[in-house]
């Protein structure tokens, strides 16, 4: 049996007795692309997505060529500012897996970013501190942070970023509608 597809026909070699029609729909997302049998809502939430995505690989690719990767930023920043912590505190804290916050801070103890100490309560307990090569990786990534993220949403005027600050808002309350989480 033959199929159009795009503008080749193409031969099909189907298991058992198919239907030509069923074949023809078969073949529609391989021709016209997914997005045909997506919703205006799919479309959107697809948009939001990809520019997440995009916006991230962005920042993430400046700001390990100044030095330290987005998530290592994170990471520092978190344990900079909220003094020394256990690395489950920086898990829960991120919202990461523990088994990932440790690997990281593996990595970021072997260059030297940060540091394990036991804890003078508890020997068990390690505290983790960041160097002052940390502090300097932070210096150096941040500022490329902001820079992106001014030049991306200053390119929207005052009453578009409020626009957007609102519907981020409501997005996210319903998220945590959705999730049961009780914002009071």
């Amino acid at each position: 049996m033959r199929v159009l597809v795009g503008h080749r026909l193409i031969q099909l070699q189907p298991k058992g007795r198919v239907p030509l029609r069923r074949l023809q729909l078969m073949a529609i997302p391989f021709i016209e692309g997914p997005h045909k049998f997506m919703s205006d809502l799919d479309l959107l939430a697809k948009s939001y997505g990809t520019l997440f995505l995009r916006m991230h690989r962005l920042l993430d690719r400046r700001m390990a060529a100044g030095g330290a990767s987005l998530a290592k930023t994170k990471m520092l920043m978190c344990v900079d500012q909220r003094g020394p912590m256990r690395a489950a505190d920086i898990a829960d804290y991120l919202g990461m897996a523990p088994r990932t916050v440790t690997e990281a801070l593996d990595k970021l103890e072997r260059d030297g970013l940060l540091v394990r100490s036991p804890d003078a309560s508890d020997r068990r307990v390690k505290q983790i501190t960041i160097t002052g090569k940390g502090e300097q990786a932070i210096a150096a990534t941040e500022p490329l942070r902001v820079e992106l993220v001014d030049l991306i949403f200053g390119s929207l005027d005052a009453e578009q970023r409020a626009s957007l600050a609102t519907i981020i808002e409501q997005l996210s309350a319903k998220v945590d509608k959705v999730e049961g989480i009780d914002p009071d």
